[in-house]
């Protein structure tokens, strides 16, 4: 059965988009009407959530970046296992992802236990969380994790590049990320190298500890972070995702990297668009990166 795919450019999409702007736009003024009651709850939450043996355990960041990557890839994988209902939200850059281009849940399961044994072994060898007494104001908090998503996506464009573009880099086998031909998928953000996985954990970690976020912000970074990965390889073009909801092309997301995926030759910042557009690194070269990105 041949499926409607809805192009970005279909009226009844732009309107979608729209309404999903209005709904953040909302959530967001609401919040900061709010921001005195949402502030005193979250100081009341921290107060006990920092007491607890979870919280207050060396692994729980690695732990709940685990849960950020698991739960919405695991969403993604049951989305492309009915490919007659949710193909229509594929992106047009995309093939229909049949369920011999997913990556096998062994694979999944190799690559989260490779994440975590270090992290388990290093965080019981030196046991080091110190949890603040006070929580961060909801302001604070999303100013926190909007930085270090920044710094982070900073970061990792220099990283990216090199792996790309310098033959001293090869040995971490970036390769590996793009060996799938089949079109992207949520589980192929697992898939890389022990070198890459190790480098981009790394480049995570420097942009926490750069700026020494509170640890509630740390958790929520990993969350974000993890989300917004899980979602730009997805290969879905909803109206409600990141790329399609902030304007301007501000934000890559999804579209942009599945075009990094072809070729390797465009988009290596891994959320948004502004060091791409200077060094051009998109369709068209610097010259036309403006109107290119935009029209992503």
């Amino acid at each position: 059965m041949k499926v409607q795919h809805l192009s970005r450019q279909n009226h009844q999409f732009q309107r979608r988009v729209g309404v999903w702007r209005s709904v953040y736009a909302a959530v967001v003024t609401a919040c900061l009407v709010a921001h005195p009651s949402l502030n005193a709850a979250l100081s009341e939450w921290w107060g006990w959530a920092r007491q607890t043996w979870f919280v207050r355990l060396d692994s729980f960041e690695p732990i709940v970046a685990t849960l950020g990557f698991g739960v919405p890839i695991v969403l993604f994988r049951i989305m492309d296992r009915f490919p007659e209902t949710f193909s229509r939200y594929k992106s047009s850059l995309e093939p229909a992802t049949t369920p011999k281009n997913l990556a096998p849940p062994t694979h999944v399961i190799y690559s989260l236990v490779l994440y975590l044994a270090p992290l388990f072994v290093f965080d019981f060898l030196y046991q080091r969380r110190n949890l603040p007494e006070e929580a961060p104001t909801p302001l604070s908090l999303t100013l926190q994790v909007l930085s270090s998503v920044l710094l982070y996506d900073f970061l990792f464009f220099w990283l990216h590049l090199g792996m790309h573009k310098l033959p001293f880099l090869r040995f971490m086998q970036h390769s590996v990320h793009h060996s799938n031909k089949g079109g992207i998928n949520a589980t192929e953000v697992l898939r890389h190298s022990l070198a890459d996985g190790v480098m981009q954990v790394a480049v995570n970690i420097v942009a926490l500890n750069v700026l020494q976020t509170h640890p509630l912000s740390r958790a929520v970074h990993n969350v974000v972070v993890t989300y917004l990965l899980a979602e730009s390889h997805s290969g879905y073009d909803c109206a409600w995702m990141c790329h399609n909801v902030l304007p301007f092309g501000v934000y890559g997301g999804g579209i942009a990297h599945e075009r990094h995926h072809r070729g390797g030759k465009y988009h290596y910042q891994q959320f948004f668009t502004y060091l791409d557009r200077h060094f051009g690194y998109v369709p068209g070269g610097k010259e036309q990166s403006d109107a290119k990105v935009v029209a992503l």
